[in-house]
């Protein structure tokens, strides 16, 4: 359940990501509006998913915001056809490989404590 929560909330919060850039090409009232309102969803089930998950704030923080970038990542590179250099790729993979870290030392201190 939590990571279906989590998920929906990456999401909602990349929907809104990307509907604010088009909104900044467009100035379209709609894409605004749907921005909020998907990012408003967002908020709201990161409170949810703060109350039920148990964990602190910055960890939920964390596995949330990879979600969301990895999202906006895919479709920088699926719908805007954005190239990454080299470096941009090695930041990518070390961000990701630091969440999973952060999430295996959360799993092992909660099972011996």
């Amino acid at each position: 359940m939590l990571i279906a929560v989590m998920l929906v909330v990456g999401i909602t919060a990349a929907a809104g990501d990307i509907l604010i850039f088009r909104w900044s090409k467009s100035a379209s009232s709609v894409d605004l509006l749907l921005s909020l309102g998907s990012w408003t969803i967002s908020l709201v089930l990161f409170g949810l998913l703060l109350r039920w998950s148990g964990r602190t704030l910055g960890l939920t923080f964390i596995v949330a915001a990879v979600l969301h970038t990895l999202l906006i990542l895919l479709w920088d590179v699926f719908a805007e056809k954005t190239r990454w250099t080299t470096l941009e790729l090695v930041g990518i993979v070390v961000a990701v490989t630091g969440v999973i870290i952060t999430e295996v030392g959360h799993t092992i201190s909660t099972a011996e404590g």
